[in-house]
């Protein structure tokens, strides 16, 4: 994926994630995440702790996996 694909991605998902769209929201936090789109670690959390609340299991993965790596 290139940079701009990545941007337009980063818009769609964003839009879709700011109206409560589970996948959107887990997209969002995994390509900041990854380094992928520029966004704060926190926000980033915050994007896969909605994905999770709403039922989202590989956010909720995530989530397990930072918080336990976190905890070393």
């Amino acid at each position: 994926m290139d940079s701009g694909d990545v941007k337009s991605a980063e818009g769609f998902f964003r839009s879709a994630a700011e109206q409560g769209e589970p996948t959107a929201q887990y997209n969002l936090g995994a390509l900041g995440l990854s380094s992928q789109i520029m966004m704060g670690y926190e926000e980033e959390v915050e994007w896969l702790t909605r994905a999770a609340q709403a039922g989202m299991e590989p956010a909720y993965q995530i989530l397990m996996q930072l918080n336990s790596q976190g905890s070393q």
